[in-house]
């Protein structure tokens, strides 16, 4: 009968505590080979957000209550959240494999 009792100790592969990895060498290899992935999107996305800002900001006076100016300020706040995603996702895949 004690070889069916249910117990609330964790395992030691859920307990990296005791010596044992987290993660396997190749997960984390692969997940590495992401975030650089993700690191050159970002940059690429930073770069394009910062240029429609500038778009904005040197749109002349006469265009800034326009839909175009109003399109330009959106796709602004988009790629801002894009970017923020991004690195939230950087961040907690960088924690994964710590």
């Amino acid at each position: 009968m004690a070889d069916h009792l249910i117990t609330n100790q964790p395992s030691r592969a859920a307990n990296p505590g005791r010596g044992e990895p987290n993660m396997n060498k190749p997960r984390r290899k692969s997940l590495q080979d992401l975030l650089n992935q993700l690191a050159e999107v970002r940059d690429s996305l930073e770069v394009i957000k910062d240029e429609e800002e500038e778009y904005r900001d040197n749109m002349p006076e006469n265009l800034q209550n326009s839909e175009r100016y109003e399109k330009a300020d959106e796709a602004c706040d988009n790629l801002y959240d894009a970017v923020s995603s991004l690195e939230e996702a950087i961040s907690s895949i960088e924690t994964a494999i710590e």
